[in-house]
């Protein structure tokens, strides 16, 4: 039974993902990595923010 949902992928992005696999053996996906820190004086003062608290 069809739901009406389907998927796509781009057929240069199989290109890539398939290249890889061979050259490879696995896909290498890209990652951001985020640090969450404080807000002192100086990066306050940078973005025009209210004085920090502590």
């Amino acid at each position: 039974m069809f739901a009406g949902i389907g998927f796509a992928i781009p057929a240069n992005r199989i290109k890539d993902i398939m290249e890889q696999l061979i050259e490879k053996g696995h896909v290498v996906r890209g990652w951001m990595g985020v640090e969450i820190l404080a807000v002192n004086e100086v990066m306050a003062k940078q973005f025009d923010l209210p004085k920090s608290r502590r």
